[in-house]
């Protein structure tokens, strides 16, 4: 008798904990699903706003032209990238599961290359918010009245070609099976790295360390340096009183890149505030936690902080705004709207100490 209700209790902990793990199961694939939507949702985000930002920057007026449009270019073009290449497939892997066609070795090199792309795009994302901040650099604490170069088309390229040769050379090395390889991951569901062996994942926490540490490195040095410098400067101009022959074309130039420099911080802030927690986890978890939904969460967080960027530039530089209200009105610019627009920046300027 004790015989058989020992039996029977056995098999009623096996079937509860069947059904647990039925439970559970069904738990992380209806979560998975909700990431691929959301995914998909920030995809069509990412797309609207790039395309957006370019069009705008096309379309701007040639006076409300900045030296940092380039660079701005190059955040739409990243987006875009990301928005069509990446977050679809990511969302389709998702919500499919591992039955996708990805998930086959017909597909290996389709896999290959969109994982490739999906941490070339990551690691071009830290690196142009580090150019970003070395340009407000130049621009603003260096004196570029000895330096003209500074602002030419050809700096601005040089910043805009320089993030996606180094990332570049730093993830080409597992397209050729170095140590690591670029294939479907079945923690993840999506291409990326492939955690075979211990050496992937110190490659990719070498990757997380390397991109991660250069922008926050770069970022910190060079805001620091330009809040030091308009500090220093505002003190000296309280201390001489401006001359009211100051030329005012010089203070609107000086109010639009101080303008820029704020837009350019806020996004990188917004861009850290995202990027940096799924870095410091990848870099002190392992293979398992990173199978973990917190770890899903977080990167879902570093997608949306990708895409971000570019509607943070269309809201807040008063050029791609005033370009983006005139373009709803489906009217040109005219000579009143111009003057209008002058009118009221040197009124600011005339209240702001550089």
């Amino acid at each position: 008798m004790e015989l058989n209700l020992t039996l029977l209790a056995n098999d009623a902990s096996e079937e509860l904990a069947g059904t647990g793990n039925v439970s559970q199961h069904a738990w992380i694939r209806a979560y998975k699903q909700a990431s691929g939507l959301v995914c998909a949702a920030v995809g069509i985000a990412g797309t609207i706003g790039s395309i957006l930002l370019m069009i705008l920057i096309c379309r701007q007026r040639r006076e409300l032209r900045s030296s940092i449009d380039q660079l701005y270019i190059n955040i739409a073009v990243t987006t875009l990238v990301f928005s069509v290449v990446s977050c679809p497939l990511h969302a389709y892997t998702a919500i499919v599961g591992r039955s996708n066609f990805l998930a086959t070795s017909r597909y290996a090199g389709l896999c290959q290359a969109a994982g490739f792309i999906y941490r070339e795009i990551i690691a071009v994302d830290f690196l142009i918010h580090a150019s970003i901040a070395l340009h407000r650099f130049f621009i603003v604490v260096v004196t570029v009245n000895r330096f003209p170069w500074l602002r030419s088309r050809v700096c601005a390229g040089i910043f805009v070609i320089t993030p996606w040769l180094v990332a570049a050379v730093v993830l080409v090395f597992p397209l050729f099976g170095l140590g690591v390889k670029y294939g479907y991951t079945h923690q993840f569901d999506r291409c990326a790295f492939t955690y075979t062996s211990s050496s992937s994942l110190v490659y990719f926490r070498f990757c997380m360390i390397f991109f991660t540490f250069v922008a926050l490195t770069v970022n910190v040095a060079c805001y620091s340096a330009i809040l030091v410098k308009l500090i220093l400067t505002r003190r000296r101009q309280m201390r001489i009183v401006p001359r009211w022959q100051a030329r005012l074309v010089s203070r609107y130039q000086m109010e639009r890149e101080r303008t820029v420099t704020k837009t350019a911080f806020a996004m990188c802030l917004v861009f850290m505030v995202c990027a940096l927690p799924p870095g410091i986890f990848s870099l002190s978890a392992s293979v398992r936690d990173l199978e973990s939904p917190l770890f899903r969460a977080l990167i879902i967080l570093f997608s949306i902080g990708s895409v971000t960027s570019a509607w943070m530039i269309i809201l807040t530089t008063p050029g791609l705004r005033t370009t983006f209200i005139d373009c709803i009105k489906r009217r040109h610019p005219t000579a009143e709207t111009r003057n209008h627009e002058m009118v009221n920046m040197t009124n600011r300027t005339r209240h702001i100490q550089l």
